[in-house]
Formats: C-alpha cells, sequence, structure tokens
C-alpha cells in the first residue's frame, strides 16, 4: 500500500514512529513521541509511547491508546479499552476542516492531552477547567 501523504508528514515529523499494521479499516502507527510544552509555568519535557489509529474513511477520527502506560486505568479521559479521550468529536472535525493535518492534530490534541494530565496529576485540577463527558461536554 502506498502511504497517504498526511501519514507520511506525520512520520516525517514524528521520526520515533513507524507504520505497524495497515488494514481496510485502519493504519496504525507506533512509537516514541516526545512532548517538550508548557502550560500555566508546567513544563513537561517526557517521551511517551503510543499507538495512532488513523481511519481509511475519511469520515472518521483518528485515536490514540497510550502504550507506556504514564495513563492511570482509572483516569477518567482514558476509556476501559485504553483508548484517550482526546476531546469532542467536534472539535476535531472542526480542527481537521480547518487544517486536516495529522501533524496539527497530533500537537493539538495528543500532546496537549499529555501535558494537560501531568499538570493534572501534580496540581489536582486541570489548568482551564474540565469539560465532561458526552452531552454535556459539548455544551
Amino acid at each position: 500500500m502506498a502511504v497517504d501523504k498526511r501519514i507520511q508528514e506525520l512520520l516525517d515529523h514524528y521520526r520515533d514512529m513507524h507504520i505497524v499494521k495497515e488494514t481496510e479499516e485502519y493504519t496504525e502507527i507506533f512509537g516514541n513521541v516526545h512532548i517538550h510544552r508548557s502550560i500555566d509555568q508546567y513544563v513537561l519535557n517526557r517521551n511517551y509511547e503510543l499507538s495512532v489509529f488513523i481511519p481509511v474513511s475519511d469520515g472518521s477520527l483518528p485515536y490514540v491508546i497510550d502504550r507506556s502506560g504514564s495513563i492511570e486505568k482509572d483516569y477518567s479521559h482514558r476509556y476501559p479499552d485504553g483508548m484517550l479521550c482526546l476531546a469532542t468529536e467536534i472539535d476535531m472535525v472542526l480542527e481537521f476542516e480547518k487544517d486536516p493535518s495529522l501533524v496539527n492534530w497530533m500537537q493539538r490534541f495528543v500532546e496537549t492531552y499529555y501535558v494537560i494530565y501531568e499538570y493534572y496529576k501534580r496540581y489536582g485540577e486541570y489548568p482551564e477547567g474540565d469539560r465532561a463527558h458526552g452531552e454535556d461536554g459539548i455544551v
């Protein structure tokens, strides 16, 4: 299979990631992502091992599973199957409409997820408040 341009851009940007599986439904990319970001004077500078699943269908959103065991299993924004609750679907859809880049999606949602999680672990609160799941989170 030829590598999709957006996936190749993602691999070029995140050099420690590589394709591990391609099916008719999705492409799985696995590897280390180094995150060096700050929020409210808290600086995160750490590697995370994760899998990114990129659906073949344009109507489906990518999703992430933390493979490093960094996200606690009982964390409210981690689903029981290990998938991370990165944002509301509508937030991600709107972002993809503005910029369909997977690199942008990783920086905007995945990297931000990890820095907010680490901030929450350290301070016991979210830097910009918490968002509920389901309809309440959308409202």
